[in-house]
C-alpha cells in the first residue's frame, strides 16, 4: 500500500514507567515522548506531570488490550494509518 511505514519510530523512557502515548500508541515499557508518523508529522511530548499516589492523574486502562511487542505496536498503527486514509478519501 503507498504511503504506508513498516515501523514507527518511538521514543519513550523506562524511568518514566507508565505504558501510555499519543493517539492510539500504547503498550511500550515506558511513556512514549515522541512517535515520528511519517518525515514531516512528529509527535512531542512537551510536558510530564505525575500527582502523587493520593491524586493520582493515570489510572490504569479497564478496556482494551495490552501489547506486547513493537511489532504488533507497528501493525496496529499501519490499520489505524489505514482507516484514516480510507476515511479521508471518502469525503
Amino acid at each position: 500500500m503507498r504511503g504506508l511505514r513498516s515501523t514507527i519510530p518511538a521514543w519513550f523512557s523506562k524511568e518514566i514507567p507508565y505504558y501510555f502515548g499519543p493517539l492510539e500508541f500504547n503498550g511500550l515499557p515506558g511513556l512514549i515522548l515522541e512517535l515520528k508518523l511519517n518525515p514531516k508529522q512528529t509527535i512531542y511530548c512537551t510536558s510530564v506531570q505525575l500527582q502523587s499516589k493520593n491524586n493520582k492523574l493515570l489510572t490504569k486502562p479497564t478496556v482494551g488490550k495490552h501489547i506486547e511487542s513493537l511489532a504488533a505496536l507497528n501493525k496496529i498503527a499501519q490499520e489505524v494509518m489505514h482507516q484514516k486514509r480510507n476515511k479521508q478519501t471518502k469525503k
